[in-house]
């Protein structure tokens, strides 16, 4: 072993809370995360994907991307996992990737860690909770990474000796904590009381556990930690480096200096970290000092001494753990004046909720599974994949013989025990006041909770849920307390299956759909339907059969839908009783459409289907965005025409206006930058682009200082990069070269940000790494001749060529 042997491990933690809807388990267009879809979606854009993607640049040409989860340690939550699974595979995979190749390099210690599935403070929960919640983390990761985690992250770094003890059973290794949650070590068969500035945490250590058996620790520097999430460190990749380097001892021994943050630290909270970060580590790597993982140096060193740890302790509430059970003080600077009193009555519902979840599910578990408890730590391999194929094999397993009739019970019981920890999930308390986004969504996992069990066990719940949450009142008296943001945001949140058949109706009204279609968690089966028109106004019935994904639950609907222009959209659903009632309906529909009795169609659907009758207003933001994406596209297209006419109408004085060099009115320039940039929109949808009209149009554009919308920019954004897509597979495809080249003008002309290119810059620095580089040293007679070509193209892309 060298005797300077000398480590840096950078450790990421990567989360987002639960944002789905309980019963649909999709993320809704959230308007707050403008101009992306929801939280997720922004977060990603501005961490995750920049991190797989980071530059490395000289001034301000790029110089290469570099993927710092190869170097990291990091950790990611199940749920978010999930998300980027399904919504950016790519990424997804070059995570796993990266734990592949650090594993490879680093004798089979990945950089991936686990941690629960849900983010729960585990000393806050019971037992039986935390063991389910670790193990479905822990399959969670199995399936991801393919391979047994080594180390574990307990979310909040919230700790205790039972959590500890849990984790040790289930073989895991090593945990990471903060300094300050060590409370002894042993030093000479004698255990003496440390602190964080007395431990050393360039060190690893075992905690001594009840039991008499041991689980790692990792310590992180504490005050590096803070200069990166809270301080300046990551302005400067160079001091960034320079501080983890001088953090060293003249210890001949091995040592580890390491820093834990949120990973959203790199790009979201701190905008370009990523890039720094690439920049710290490409300067860390320079000096031979090995980038490792926590895995690798716990494993190849062991533990230095043996120490015991401060229970109900975390990382980010210096009161211990009471962040999440009381008026401790933490977040009250986000809004000074405010308490979060609030934390005490929510937490003792949602606990009080947990027991009752748990009694039903020993209650009713065992009539309709042959081990309940098993099943439930096993429903993990539904839920990480709501396929039918992984359904079924479930029951197959779990359910009792011959009691096919209790399946849903035994689903909606499994149901029950994820919705259960998913209410606990730390975000509802760690901010200022209870109306917020992440007390709103624990109250909605708390519904669904309450919901099934009502269902399964013939007993109200939810007055006693709310006689106790009614008294965490939000500081701002115009939302009232617990039960009344539960009833204007929870249950509004409720998605029956009728709401379901009348959102899907709507839809219907814009739309050919198939006889069987997934929507949501639901697969619908379609009956018979009518679709009648009539000018602009629109009417659906019919028939349909919905089956839960999740449940498996079936149920026969009777559905209708009618629109009469804009806005005007109504539509009701319910339970279908006989098919002689849907004839009836049926027929009085047609009959009042056909006579154009408009208002009689809404007054029949009101009697019919109340109180599952919805307006635009009660459907869920994407099914909203839907809908009206559709309607307004005619609307479009008639103020298109009017656009094109009054342009043609007030040119000739528009013109003469330019020839006296006055400025325009805003209303002409308005109609100008319409006009032009319908030209470059026509021009550049065509096969072969006329770049000579092209640029004669921009140029004018520029002459009249008119600006050109985002709708052009995103255009000539996908074209650049649908022909990198070209050039990686025929690199020297001469008309591909001229065309980009020609776009690139183009997009420098019209001041396109960077910022809009910067896939492109990805696809480009691609194929100089992987193509182009090896054409080049193989002394290709034409690709010498493309090089100034790409010189050019790389100029404009602020990329270092060759």
């Amino acid at each position: 072993m060298v005797s300077d042997e000398k480590y840096i491990a950078i450790f990421g933690h990567f989360y987002q809370p639960p944002r789905f809807n309980p019963w649909i388990l999709e993320i809704d267009l959230d308007i707050s995360s403008r101009p992306y879809h929801d939280w997720n979606d922004r977060i990603t854009k501005e961490s995750y994907l920049p991190n797989a993607y980071a530059r490395l640049k000289d001034g301000e040409i790029i110089e290469d991307v570099v993927n710092n989860y190869k170097k990291v340690t990091f950790s990611f939550g199940p749920i978010l996992l999930s998300y980027l699974k399904e919504k950016y595979s790519k990424l997804y995979n070059l995570i796993i990737e990266a734990d592949k190749e650090s594993s490879s390099k680093l004798s089979g210690h990945g950089n991936a860690i686990a941690q629960p599935y849900a983010h729960i403070i585990m000393p806050l929960s019971s037992k039986e909770d935390r063991e389910r919640d670790i193990y479905w983390g822990i399959k969670f990761f199995e399936k991801t990474f393919d391979r047994y985690p080594e180390g574990f992250w307990l979310p909040e770094a919230a700790v205790d000796n039972l959590t500890l003890e849990i984790l040790y059973d289930y073989g895991i290794k090593f945990v990471i904590l903060s300094p300050h949650q060590a409370k002894s070590i042993k030093i000479n068969d004698k255990f003496e009381e440390i602190n964080e500035k007395t431990l050393d945490t360039k060190k690893v250590y075992r905690a001594l556990l009840p039991s008499g058996n041991y689980i790692g620790v990792v310590f992180y520097n504490k005050w590096l930690s803070g200069l990166v999430a809270f301080g300046d460190l990551l302005k400067s990749g160079e001091l960034f480096a320079r501080k983890l380097i001088e953090s060293f001892d003249n210890s001949e021994k091995p040592q580890l200096v390491s820093i834990a943050t949120d990973g959203e630290t790199y790009g979201h909270h701190k905008p370009k970290g990523e890039e720094e970060l690439a920049k710290a580590l490409s300067i860390i790597d320079s000096y031979g000092i090995n980038i490792t993982n926590y895995s690798y140096f716990y494993s190849t060193y062991g533990a230095s001494n043996d120490i015991t740890i401060n229970e109900n302790t975390s990382w980010s509430c210096p009161h211990g753990i009471e962040r999440w059970r009381s008026n401790c003080g933490c977040a009250s600077d986000i809004r000074p004046g405010w308490t979060q009193e609030w934390r005490t009555p929510l937490r003792k519902s949602i606990d009080w909720l947990r027991d009752m979840a748990e009694i039903t599910i020993q209650n009713i578990g065992p009539k309709v599974s042959n081990d309940i408890n098993k099943a439930i730590l096993n429903y993990v391999d539904v839920f990480y994949d709501y396929k039918a194929e992984n359904v079924s094999s479930f029951v197959e397993n779990f359910a009792i013989k011959g009691e096919e009739n209790k399946i849903v019970d035994l689903l909606k019981l499994m149901e029950i025990a994820k919705n259960s920890i998913l209410m606990q999930s730390s975000d509802a308390w760690f901010f200022e006041d209870i109306y917020r986004p992440e007390p709103i969504q624990s109250l909605r996992f708390a519904k669904r909770v309450i919901q099934l069990i009502e269902e399964l066990a013939n007993t109200r719940v939810e007055e006693q849920f709310l006689n106790i949450l009614k008294d965490a009142k939000s500081n701002n008296p115009r939302y009232g307390n617990g039960k009344e943001i539960y009833e204007k945001e929870a249950i509004p949140a409720l998605m029956t299956a009728e709401k379901v058949g009348a959102s899907y109706a709507m839809r219907l009204l814009f739309e050919t759909i198939s006889k069987e279609n997934d929507y949501y968690s639901y697969k619908i089966i379609l009956g018979p339907y009518k679709k009648l028109e009539l000018g602009r106004a629109k009417a659906v019935t019919g028939i349909a059969t919905l089956i839960s994904k999740i449940t498996w639950r079936s149920t026969p609907i009777m559905f209708a839908s009618i629109y009469y222009g804009w806005y005007n959209l109504h539509a009701g659903a319910k339970i279908l009783v006989d098919q002689k009632s849907y004839i009836e309906f049926e027929s009085s529909v047609t009959e009042f459409f056909n006579n154009g009795l408009l208002p009689d169609i809404i007054d029949i659907l009101q009697k019919t289907f109340y109180p599952n009758y919805y307006n635009l207003n009660n459907l869920l933001k994407n099914d909203q965005k839907f809908i009206m994406d559709h309607v307004l596209d005619s609307a479009i297209i008639e103020l298109a025409r009017q656009y094109e006419m009054l342009y043609n109408n007030y040119l000739p004085v528009m013109e003469y206006v330019r020839s006296l060099n006055l400025n325009y009115p805003k209303v002409f320039e308005l109609l100008l930058q319409f006009e032009l940039e319908k030209s470059i929109l026509e021009i550049l949808e065509q096969e072969i682009i006329d770049f000579n009209r092209l640029e004669q149009i921009i140029q004018w554009s520029k002459n009249l200082e008119v600006s050109i919308d985002d709708l052009v920019h995103s255009l000539i954004r996908e074209k650049i990069e649908k022909v990198l897509d070209n050039l990686i597979l025929n690199p020297q495809d001469i008309n591909s070269i001229n065309i980009l080249q020609k776009l690139l003008e183009i997009s420098k002309g019209l001041d396109i940000p960077l910022e809009y290119l910067w896939n492109a810059q990805n696809k480009f620095i691609y194929l100089r790494n992987n193509i182009l580089r090896h054409l080049i040293s193989s002394e290709d007679y034409l690709m010498k001749t493309l090089i100034p070509q790409y010189k050019i193209i790389s100029s404009y892309l602020k990329i270092r060529f060759p």
